[in-house]
């Protein structure tokens, strides 16, 4: 859920960016006339990636995970 919701928020902000820095640009050099357009291509190729990336990054940490004593850890807590 988080990287759905993560990889949606970050694209959609980012749209805006490029829309807002476009604008800007458009006043500065008028002959430059780019507009933002994103496909569905892209869309789905980012919310893949964005959810395969935090699914995928605790994978980073397996090797501490499996050294961890978790009795021994839970005890300094207590």
């Amino acid at each position: 859920m988080i990287g759905i919701v993560g990889t949606l928020l970050g694209a959609a902000l980012g749209f805006v960016a490029l829309r807002w820095l476009l604008s800007g640009l458009g006043d500065v050099m008028p002959e430059l006339s780019i507009t933002a357009t994103l496909s569905g291509q892209t869309w789905s190729t980012t919310l893949v990636l964005g959810v395969l990336v935090v699914a995928l990054a605790p994978l980073l940490n397996i090797r501490k995970l499996q050294r961890m004593d978790i009795p021994a850890t839970l005890r300094v807590v207590e």
